[in-house]
């Protein structure tokens, strides 16, 4: 291990360390919980920003870190069943806007893209009918095998590996008539699949939505009482029961620390340094320490002119 690496290491990440210091007083509070969100997402996702190149989507930055830094890559790749279950129900009722004529898709948002690459991966033809009978079928197969809404059985896992969600979807396209079916949802799957992994979820539905939509919508008592992933049952009057998955306060603690932890344990172990955090670490002399940056994050530019 490199002394002086660790020493700026220290420097580096005394920051974060004031950050947990505060959300720990405001859980102790059971105050602020929108406010936690923000401070504990955006620093994950500071931290995350650091790791990935310059040109990364930044979505794939977040999950890519939280699973890899996290210490529990199984749960942050896991599917949230009943996150899913919703996806299709919501797009149930959206279909007859987005298939109004046979054979045009329409796209409201970029939120229905993993859908419409469903439909059309499918291979069905596209009509309102066979859509909505596709995703019907789907829907019975994941409920089969998963707790996907608060009324079914307790003993039904509520996440599971994209093959285990994927495998109970297709089985329910086994029989002869819909087996071709199953077979290109294999793939077809994939899109809709990793939009729903807890990792996903974290970024799109609670780093963006606290941060971009102001706040996300929690039970703040189990907020502040949980300590792992829970769901929540939900209901509405345009679609049937269903539950999303919630991460609580002490639950996003842990996994902020054990990103610091784990994060500082790889820098220290390579002895090369993101250029974001070489250029922190050493803020009275950037060019200097030079060995330590990890090249492989270096900008690697462009031909701007000619084209």
């Amino acid at each position: 291990m490199n002394p002086e690496l660790s020493q700026a290491l220290d420097r580096y990440l005394v920051q974060f360390s004031s950050t947990r210091q505060l959300v720990d007083r405001l859980i102790r509070a059971k105050s602020h919980p929108q406010e936690i969100l923000i401070l504990l997402c955006s620093r994950i996702d500071a931290l995350a920003s650091t790791a990935a190149a310059e040109d990364d989507p930044r979505a794939e930055a977040f999950v890519r870190f939280v699973s890899t830094y996290s210490g529990n890559r199984k749960l942050f790749e896991s599917v949230s069943a009943g996150d899913l279950f919703y996806e299709l129900d919501y797009h149930l009722w959206l279909m007859p806007g987005m298939l109004e004529k046979a054979g045009r898709l329409h796209i409201f948002s970029r939120l229905n893209e993993p859908v419409v690459k469903l439909l059309v991966g499918s291979e069905i033809p596209l009509t309102l009918e066979e859509a909505q009978s596709l995703i019907r079928r789907i829907q019975r197969g994941l409920r089969k095998r998963f707790r996907v809404a608060p009324h079914q059985r307790r003993d039904k896992p509520e996440i599971g590996s994209p093959e285990a969600i994927r495998s109970a979807i297709v089985s329910a396209f086994s029989a002869k008539p819909a087996k071709s079916t199953g077979e290109a949802l294999k793939k077809a799957l994939d899109p809709l699949i990793s939009s729903k992994t807890l990792a996903r979820i974290l970024y799109e539905k609670f780093r963006c939505g606290v941060i971009h939509g102001g706040s996300v919508r929690i039970d703040e008592a189990r907020f502040f009482t949980e300590k792992s992933a829970h769901w929540i049952p939900m209901y509405s009057e345009y679609y049937g029961p269903f539950q999303f998955v919630e991460f609580p306060a002490r639950f996003l603690t842990s996994l902020f620390s054990e990103c610091i932890q784990n994060y500082r344990k790889r820098l220290e172990a390579t002895g090369k340094v993101p250029p974001d955090v070489h250029y922190e670490m050493f803020p009275e002399d950037p060019f200097g320490h030079a060995e330590l940056i990890d090249e492989d994050l270096l900008p690697r530019g462009r031909i701007a002119v000619p084209r």
